[in-house]
């Protein structure tokens, strides 16, 4: 799946390697306008100044886990499709991210089959 998606992408996750890795999944999948941010709270200051069709939340994050962020986001804007991220995908993570509005749910480590699965399911592309 190499297509050119313009929506505007927010990446949150405090690994600098992982979050430089998830971008580059990205751009190799053809969003060309993607954000980042090291935590929780970056975030949100990023969601609130900008309009992104798609958000990808590491749950667990400082000043600001991806839950936190995720209620203010939805609050705030509950249209944008928001995407939680975590090494474990506990029931309990996963109910709580649904219950909080996030569309779909990545389990780590990243790969490119991942990210597609969930793009196709919350974008449909």
């Amino acid at each position: 799946m190499k297509v050119q998606l313009t929506t505007a992408v927010l990446v949150a996750e405090d690994d600098s390697r992982q979050r430089d890795f998830f971008v580059g999944i990205l751009r190799h999948l053809g969003f060309t306008h993607i954000d980042h941010a090291p935590n929780g709270q970056r975030a949100l200051a990023l969601f609130r100044e900008h309009e992104y069709g798609l958000v990808f939340l590491d749950i667990e994050m400082p000043n600001l886990n991806g839950i936190e962020a995720l209620h203010h986001m939805f609050e705030h804007r509950p249209e944008t499709n928001i995407v939680m991220v975590s090494a474990h995908s506990t029931v309990d993570n996963v109910k709580t991210a649904i219950k909080e509005g996030a569309k779909g749910f990545i389990v780590k480590p990243y790969s490119i089959a991942k990210v597609e699965g969930v793009l196709k399911k919350v974008l449909g592309v």
